[in-house]
């Protein structure tokens, strides 16, 4: 039962029948809002989107995969010039993780990009696999084409907090002045600066339900594949590592990840046929 559960994690089992009982914590604010989006969003259908999916592993991935994106960027800019006359973009987001030989909290694990083209592609740079965690990729002439992509003004890279994400990425290529990271990632735009409407703005999942009325679920790591012992050692302590190093991903994790990307730039997309520009 949920006595059991809460206290599972804290005493012995065998303890549970004479412990006294201890009233619930009392909910913060910040979980009373969430709890009031996850109740306001619930009725929404799920977010879908029909890109391809690619995981990319290596810098030859890397280089297939701008190829076919600059391919599909440019389909979509031919078919949509006559009727608007904004600018390029594509999806952009950031997964993190930790790493025990790093002081800092949270690392780069893997940058998702995805094409404005509803069926075009979205790419799933898995920095796990690079070498050294993918701290290399700036001095990479295997990564020229990705650079090339990343630090073209006039492609917008349009993601929640993506200015944030784009500084983080910089600190771990080693790009730490501003002026010389903007050489090599430019065009960023944060989405929740572009609706004017205070109503609208929010996280990704918060803008994914107001501007496209669709609910984006969080990955959940499912309780099936933990032990007792497991859920009882995560309670005790924070987990050292992530699950985006972990020696491969599961289907739900690729979905996630893809979604992330996908929906930002469908979002970005909503907005400026909104407001016509």
């Amino acid at each position: 039962n949920e006595d059991f559960d809460y206290y599972s994690g804290f005493i012995n089992e065998s303890e549970l029948s004479t412990a006294p009982r201890k009233s619930k914590p009392v909910e913060s604010s910040t979980n009373k809002e969430k709890t009031k989006q996850k109740k306001l969003f619930s009725h929404l259908k799920k977010y879908t989107s029909d890109r391809k999916i690619t995981l990319i592993k290596s810098e030859q991935q890397l280089r297939s995969f701008c190829e076919t994106l600059t391919e599909s960027m440019q389909r979509y800019s031919a078919a949509v010039a006559p009727t608007t006359s904004t600018t390029s973009a594509i999806g952009f987001d950031v997964e993190y993780c930790t790493l025990e030989m790093d002081i800092r909290s949270s690392l780069p694990a893997m940058i998702q990009l995805a094409s404005p083209e509803a069926s075009g592609p979205v790419g799933l740079i898995w920095l796990e696999k690079f070498a050294n965690h993918g701290k290399d990729m700036a001095g990479s002439p295997g990564c020229i084409p990705f650079f090339k992509l990343l630090s073209d003004p006039g492609i917008s890279k349009v993601g929640a907090s993506a200015s944030n994400d784009a500084r983080h990425l910089g600190s771990w290529w080693g790009l730490k002045d501003a002026n010389h990271r903007s050489y090599f990632i430019a065009g960023i735009v944060d989405l929740e600066t572009q609706n004017l409407d205070p109503l609208k703005r929010g996280g990704l999942q918060e803008l994914c339900a107001t501007v496209l009325k669709k609910r984006l679920p969080k990955l959940k790591e499912s309780s099936k594949t933990k032990s007792r012992n497991q859920k009882r050692r995560q309670t005790r302590k924070s987990i050292k590592t992530s699950h985006w190093r972990r020696a491969d991903l599961t289907p739900e994790m690729l979905k996630y990840a893809a979604d992330d990307a996908s929906s930002a730039i469908d979002i970005w997309l909503a907005l400026h046929e909104h407001t016509g520009e």
